[in-house]
């Protein structure tokens, strides 16, 4: 996870070293610097946003989820060992400040464990991420926030 404020500069090491002709990145949707990041070092970026997120008239919870059998199929057919991080992009701006499930982020998560593919996970705006959610509308936003970083980062932390 990279923090906010050196996030531009850390994704260029980060993506410099990882990336490189006929690499693949993979994210619910790249930050328009992500990208950039990325594509600078030769590799592509390839986005994963499901197919309700690409129509903002359409209302719908967690528009920012990764298509994951989209994602998993896209692992198949251009090998694991040509993706060297799928990245998660909570919350999804650059798919117009959509939330991620908490959900959708495990199984996310699940894919790359069983792929050997490092997850990445992206925080833009952690409080959006439960929005949308009926169950914690009833939590308070200090406890929500509070909430919602120890859900994620527990997930991140686990070992398959």
């Amino acid at each position: 996870m990279l923090s906010q404020l050196t996030r531009r500069a850390s994704e260029k090491i980060l993506f410099t070293v990882l990336g490189g002709k006929g690499k693949y990145f993979c994210s619910n949707t790249h930050f328009d610097t992500t990208r950039a990041n990325v594509e600078y070092s030769g590799a592509e970026a390839v986005d994963f946003m499901t197919e309700v997120g690409k129509h903002p008239e359409m209302k719908a919870d967690f528009k920012g989820n990764m298509d994951t059998e989209a994602l998993e199929s896209f692992i198949k057919k251009t090998g694991a060992e040509n993706i060297p991080l799928v990245l998660m992009t909570v919350t999804n701006n650059s798919g117009g400040g959509q939330p991620v499930s908490m959900q959708n982020i495990k199984d996310t998560r699940k894919i790359c464990d069983k792929y050997g593919i490092l997850s990445f996970w992206m925080p833009a705006v952690l409080l959006k991420m439960h929005t949308s959610s009926k169950e914690e509308k009833r939590v308070t936003r200090t406890n929500l926030l509070s909430k919602s970083l120890r859900r994620c980062f527990l997930m991140l932390m686990v070992a398959p």
